[in-house]
């Protein structure tokens, strides 16, 4: 898993938040048992768990469109309260496979 690297807290970057969110859609498409989706992220192919890793701290409001993607979604609508659902969600699809 990475670890976040933009920052101690509070705001990240756009093409930081930009990645995640595109990793939210990934999570939505991803039907457990498949390769774990990757999105683009400083022209380099990340993992969404890596996405995920990216915003960790990140206490931005996540857009609504993304956070209504999910079923069951966290309290919180931060891209930090997301990314550890994300994290939680594939922690648990992989005890599954």
């Amino acid at each position: 898993m990475s670890k976040y690297t933009y920052g101690n807290s509070g705001h990240a970057k756009g093409h930081v938040r930009d990645a995640f969110c595109e990793a939210v859609v990934a999570f939505y498409r991803w039907r457990s048992g498949e390769p774990l989706p990757t999105v683009e992220f400083e022209d380099r192919e990340i993992t969404i768990d890596e996405a995920a890793g990216n915003v960790w701290r990140c206490n931005d409001i996540l857009p609504s469109e993304y956070f209504n993607l999910i079923d069951h979604p966290p309290m919180r609508r931060t891209y930090a309260a997301m990314a550890r659902f994300l994290r939680k969600e594939l922690t648990r699809a992989s005890a599954v496979s």
